[in-house]
């Protein structure tokens, strides 16, 4: 346990106004502080038993913190591989260095932990997985064996396809288009960031 002793000089202070007691003025305030109620602050105890305070835990080094949030990274790759950004819309990112994204500062701070954030990875991949098939299943033709590795690349396929005038199977390409504006707005809410450079 620990005794907490503390210790209040009473100020000089130099009020002017008066107190009233029961509706009657009497002395000024700073006299009656000055030679009563000081004498009683300072006569006052205020120890206390305080239970000891609990042990905080050490605050994680920088390192360990990000070494579970590059492990996330390499699993995803997703702003590495073309599914967050087109290729050609500017230099490669470089997960973690060049580009964070709102799921890895999340993880960085705190915020959700690793468990949750590799989680979140899977679930893109798989939303992605899904996106990628109802293209290639909407229009079998144009793609044929082709299977674009990105949502954004079998998107622009299945766009050059209907430019082409090939055939598509429409319940499968509405399906196609869920799955497709799921992935990107589950990218949006996650991932998308602004890049670290300048």
């Amino acid at each position: 346990m620990t005794s907490l002793q503390m210790t209040r000089p009473a100020p000089n202070i130099a009020w002017t106004d008066t107190y009233h007691n029961g509706g009657v003025e009497g002395r000024p305030l700073a006299e009656w502080y000055n030679s009563e109620f000081a004498a009683h602050f300072d006569a006052m105890d205020f120890t206390a038993d305080l239970p000891d305070p609990a042990p905080q835990p050490e605050a994680p080094e920088q390192a360990a913190r990000v070494a579970p949030a590059v492990d996330i990274c390499a699993r995803c790759q997703l702003c590495a591989n073309g599914s967050l950004f087109p290729e050609g819309s500017g230099p490669a990112p470089v997960p973690g260095k060049t580009y964070s994204c709102t799921l890895l500062r999340w993880t960085r701070e705190g915020v959700v932990d690793t468990a949750f954030a590799a989680q979140v990875v899977e679930d893109a991949l798989r939303l992605q997985d899904r996106a990628i098939d109802g293209f290639v299943a909407a229009m079998p033709e144009h793609f044929g064996a082709l299977r674009p590795a990105t949502a954004l690349d079998a998107e622009e396929h299945y766009v050059q396809g209907r430019a082409l005038g090939v055939e598509i199977v429409k319940p499968v390409r509405d399906v196609a288009w869920f799955h497709f504006d799921s992935f990107r707005n589950f990218i949006r809410q996650n991932f998308e960031s602004g890049f670290l450079r300048d």
